[in-house]
Formats: C-alpha cells, structure tokens, sequence
C-alpha cells in the first residue's frame, strides 16, 4: 500500500512517518515537501492509497491546493494535515471535499485511527473543532503537561517547533533571538526527557490533547 506524504519540513515527515507505517503492515510512505511533487507522486503506479497534504507547503495556497488535489484524484482519500488545527480551516477544507482534517497536535493513536477510518471509506474531522463553544480559530494546545513544568515561552517555541519551524523561523516568529530560541528548546528538552528536535516532536504528538 502506498501513502503520498507531503510537508515541507523534513523534521515534522520523520515524526510523521512511523504513525503512518502503524496504519497497515505492508504501508510504503512516498515523501514530498511541495504539492507539485505530491500531485506528481499520485499518478505513479500503484496509484496512492492515500494522499496526505500539509495545509500551508509550498503551492498549497491554502484551500485552493486541496481543491486542484480533489480535481487531479477524485477518486484517491485526501487528507490534510495543519499545525493551527482552525476550524476555519477544517470547514473549508470539508468543503474542497477531503476526507480527513488532522491537526499535527493530534496524539500517535489517534492519527493512526483516523488515518484508518479514511482507508475505510469513512471522513475524520476533530469531533473538538466543532462542539460546542469551539472557536472560530482553534489555538494550539498547551504543552504545559508534558514531561514536566514547561514555562510559556518554552511552550511558545515547542508549539513553533511543532509546526515544522527551523530555530531562526522560530526567532523571527516570538520576535527574539536566535540563540534564546536555542536556550529555551534546550530547556524544554531536559523537561521532556529527549535529546533532539525530532524525539521532541514525537513526544509532543504522542501527548496531543491530553497536554
């Protein structure tokens, strides 16, 4: 079975990757970091089982890629994935007419079974982006419960991180420097536990919205 992955970030497809393969055992993960490569990954043979899109790669454009991707590949399961988890965002892109919405702050099992939902002919869209009292634009969610006391500006910039961000994007985003954006993720790494960038993202998926 294959399964198109496409982000931009080569941090976020690492994390990504092993929850994909838990899907089915015989799962083969073709990557992309465009939607041209993507859209070009979907019409080899065997076609996709399943093509995953990150909402803000290059030549998404937003909504407008989930549509040209519905058009090339009616047939194919699309899904999308965002680091903002908005509703705006799920509401729209349900309209382009995927089958799946999943924020990257969703835990590792939960992926799984959406992504297996999908594949079984059924739609995943975060029950939590549409109850009641759910916000127009959804924020991240806090990180405060993960591996220990992390301090705002620590889950600032593991938030940034989740999203795929390099050090320097992350600087420019809180307005700081790049070496503070160092310290603070070298703090939040003692905290939880790991040792790098990508067992950091992996640890934050895992937590999702139990954090």
């Amino acid at each position: 079975m294959r399964i198109v992955l496409a982000d931009d970030h080569r941090l976020v497809r690492e994390a990504l990757v092993p929850f994909i393969q838990r899907v089915r055992a015989d799962v083969h993960v073709d990557e992309a970091d465009t939607l041209q490569e993507a859209l070009d990954l979907g019409t080899q043979d065997p076609a996709p089982a399943m093509i995953i899109l990150d909402f803000r790669m290059p030549g998404m454009n937003g909504v407008t890629g989930v549509r040209a991707a519905r058009r090339q590949f009616p047939g194919i399961p699309l899904v999308v994935l965002s680091g903002t988890a908005s509703r705006h965002e799920a509401l729209s892109t349900m309209r382009a007419g995927v089958e799946g919405f999943v924020p990257k702050s969703l835990n590792g099992d939960a992926m799984v079974n959406a992504l297996r939902l999908v594949l079984s002919g059924e739609r995943y869209f975060p029950s939590f982006l549409f109850g009641e009292g759910a916000e127009e634009d959804a924020t991240r969610p806090s990180l405060s419960g993960v591996g220990g006391s992390l301090s705002p500006l620590e889950q600032d910039a593991l938030n940034l991180l989740l999203e795929g961000l390099s050090n320097k994007e992350i600087a420019q985003r809180l307005s700081v420097q790049e070496v503070t954006v160092k310290k603070r993720l070298s703090s939040a790494y003692r905290k939880l536990g790991v040792s790098n960038r990508v067992q950091a993202v992996q640890v934050v998926s895992m937590a999702g919205q139990s954090v």
